[in-house]
């Protein structure tokens, strides 16, 4: 693994001390945490891991686009 790592989910997990992390969806975190350490499964070193997937809705037309909308 790099230096540093993105959760693939969003999840409270168990440390051995007791304790427990959340990890948070797409969040960057070092290798070297004892999180990422005990819990290598949540982590992945792609950084396209946890970003959004499905199309960018834009709210304004691109240049030379037309919009289809009625005024009242």
């Amino acid at each position: 693994m790099s230096n540093i790592v993105y959760a693939v989910e969003t999840a409270t997990v168990a440390l051995t001390t007791g304790d427990t992390f959340t990890v948070h969806r797409g969040q960057k975190y070092s290798a070297g945490l004892q999180v990422v350490r005990e819990q290598p499964g949540f982590f992945s070193d792609d950084p396209q891991t946890g970003m959004e997937d499905g199309p960018v809705e834009t709210a304004t037309s691109a240049p030379g686009e037309r919009r289809n909308a009625r005024r009242g």
